[in-house]
């Protein structure tokens, strides 16, 4: 309760209590009164008995706080002028707790309490029903821009904002609550019209997570007036707004609107800003039991929303997640391929590879979507809204497509032809290596080393089981009516004994020779990642002698790459060297006499003899120890 709304329900229950009430009313007040405050008591009883108080029963005077208000008007133009200033200086880390170091700040001109005293004036304004002082005040001290000097001054360039301010403790005032009276005193203030832009503007320069306008609904006592009429005007103002922060305050505006018919037509009306709407509608009608209506809707937002914005990939999801729910397949198979024209990346694709009843009939088209953006190569905007990134085709996924594509003559020659053995982290190199390794190898079950090449294909190529998963129904998947942990389930488990006469005794605590069977639940991405991979290599063969050739190609890169390694003590590559090479053996053996991949890693313990690490990562992928007793 504010203080006129306190003063004036006190001045009411006051003029109806009898005499012997109030003497009542006084002696208990002065019974509980802390010791402090008795003479003070004393004194405003006695002014009253002589009648020279000042007080009555006449409204609360606001002269004083106006007054207060204009003698702190020098000192606040003296910082926004930069006449005054904090000096920082950076204090070095002492202490295992505090190794990084921190700026302390000291205040020779006391503008901190100049600071402090304005915050506390803008609340004693919304509290005395001064709103217009209130919020000129609120916004005046959220505008600030302090100078400093020092450290600070030399790190930042000169000025430090109000989020910095709370930052560094520097103002000690609960940014929340602050932000709360702020959006209050705005509401109260100003007229209907100018409020979206002005409550917009302190909802961004607060920055405060979770705060929503239901917070400023629920921070009064009473509801707020005119909101009816200001809510259609919120959205549209939101509805022109570009950023994450419009869109959230949207969402939520559409929300407290509850109606369904409303949201639809501004998902309609703001679809070039916020497109995200559509994926929303959809998203909240899973659950409606309106499967057909919903699939026309996102039928309509495939339609609407430019096919650049990636946010057009998840309403193309939900449409093919309500198409499969209608047994309406093909319409899905078509959604799968615009999720992957509007957000092209390797799930999108294996996604449409694997569960299409034919994939021939999306080939072409597949195909025109990841040339002509790769030659686009147009660089994504990183200050704009979530809602409005835009598609774009990086190299290791061109290439990885292109691999998956079939285009192995590409990929080796243009997307391989890093000369030096060195630097590959930015190449696809690493990638390329992985694949075809995982290509040429002809089982089912991951061994150690081809197990590492499908962990790093996923790893660099971004796969996720769940992102897999969004737009498919689980009963209608092509393959099985199973999920994907039930696909694992499927491939055979080789026993220890097959294991020990194969060469591949590991530690038991590496935990590194898994088959597709072992695979625990956190290990589901390479799970699904390697169904998929054995589902499109079935329709991938290739001639014995360019296997061969390949496999040449293979193990010069291999073997180039670990003579680098070793030769420059890269330590933290001996495993990436190590998991190689393994993968290699494994592709040899397979088929093969058996003992191909001992032979390989003893050969590569023999010509690095001194390098006991890298002896211990090749132990780690099943090399022998030959020093250990059996």
């Amino acid at each position: 309760m504010n203080l006129s709304r306190f003063l004036n329900q006190t001045d009411t229950i006051a003029v109806s209590l009898s005499q012997t009430a109030l003497r009542a009313f006084i002696h208990e007040m002065a019974r509980t009164l802390p010791e402090s405050g008795r003479e003070n008591f004393l004194q405003k009883l006695q002014s009253i008995q002589e009648g020279t108080s000042l007080f009555g029963l006449s409204e609360f005077d606001t002269s004083e706080l106006r007054g207060q208000i204009a003698a702190l008007e020098d000192a606040l133009a003296a910082i926004e002028h930069g006449e005054v200033c904090l000096t920082g200086t950076w204090i070095e880390g002492y202490n295992d707790w505090n190794d990084d170091g921190e700026y302390r700040f000291s205040d020779p001109d006391c503008l901190l309490d100049t600071i402090e005293d304005a915050c506390c004036l803008a609340h004693r304004c919304v509290d005395a029903e001064l709103y217009q002082e209130g919020y000129e005040l609120f916004v005046r001290l959220m505008a600030l821009e302090v100078t400093t000097d020092g450290d600070y001054c030399d790190y930042t360039g000169g000025s430090m904002e109000w989020g910095e301010l709370l930052h560094y403790d520097l103002v000690l005032v609960d940014k929340r609550e602050f932000t709360l009276e702020a959006l209050y005193a705005a509401w109260r203030a100003l007229p209907l019209i100018k409020r979206p832009p002005v409550l917009f503007d302190i909802f961004k320069t607060a920055s405060v997570k979770d705060l929503t306008l239901e917070s400023l609904l629920q921070s009064g006592e009473e509801e707020l007036p005119q909101w009816d009429e200001f809510l259609p005007q919120w959205i549209e103002y939101l509805g022109s707004q570009t950023g994450d922060l419009a869109l959230k305050l949207l969402e939520e505006a559409l929300a407290l609107q509850d109606e369904e018919i409303l949201f639809l037509e501004a998902a309609r009306r703001f679809v070039e800003v916020h497109p995200q709407l559509y994926g929303q509608l959809l998203q909240q009608g899973l659950t409606a039991g309106r499967d057909k209506e919903m699939l026309a809707i996102g039928e309509e937002a495939l339609q609407k929303i430019a096919p650049t914005y990636q946010v057009r990939s998840e309403a193309a999801l939900l449409a093919a997640l309500y198409a499969l729910r209608l047994g309406q397949r093909k319409v899905a198979e078509k959604c799968w391929l615009e999720a992957f024209r509007s957000d092209t990346n390797i799930v999108n694709f294996l996604r449409l590879r694997t569960e299409c009843g034919d994939f021939s009939q999306y080939r072409v088209s597949v195909k025109e979507i990841y040339e002509q953006l790769y030659q686009k190569a147009e660089l994504r905007t990183d200050d704009i809204s979530a809602a409005q990134r835009e598609n774009r085709l990086y190299k290791t996924t061109y290439y990885a497509l292109s691999f998956f594509d079939g285009e192995f003559k590409r990929v080796l020659d243009k997307g391989m032809n890093v000369k030096e053995s060195l630097g590959w982290s930015s190449t696809f190199m690493k990638t390329g290596l992985a694949l075809f390794l995982l290509y040429l190898y002809k089982g089912d079950v991951l061994r150690p080393g081809l197990r590492q090449m499908c962990q790093m294909a996923v790893d660099a190529l971004s796969f996720r089981a769940e992102a897999y998963e969004q737009g498919l129904n689980a009963m209608e998947t092509a393959d099985s009516p199973e999920d994907t942990s039930s696909r694992a389930e499927q491939e055979p488990e080789m026993t220890d004994q097959e294991w020990e006469e194969e060469g591949a005794v590991l530690q038991e605590d590496t935990q590194l020779i898994l088959s597709s069977s072992m695979l625990s639940e956190k290990d589901s991405d390479l799970s699904l990642f390697w169904h998929c991979f054995l589902t499109w290599r079935k329709d991938m063969p290739m001639t014995a002698a360019k296997e061969e050739q390949l496999l040449g190609r293979l193990a010069k890169w291999i073997d180039r790459r670990t003579e680098a390694i070793i030769e420059k003590s890269r330590r933290g590559y001996y495993r990436e060297c190590a998991a190689f090479l393994a993968a290699l053996g494994e592709v040899k053996e397979y088929g093969g006499a058996g003992g191909e991949k001992e032979e390989l890693l003893q050969s590569y313990r023999q010509k690095y003899s001194r390098r006991r690490a890298f002896h211990e990562e090749l132990r780690l992928f099943g090399m022998l120890d030959t020093h250990r007793k059996r």
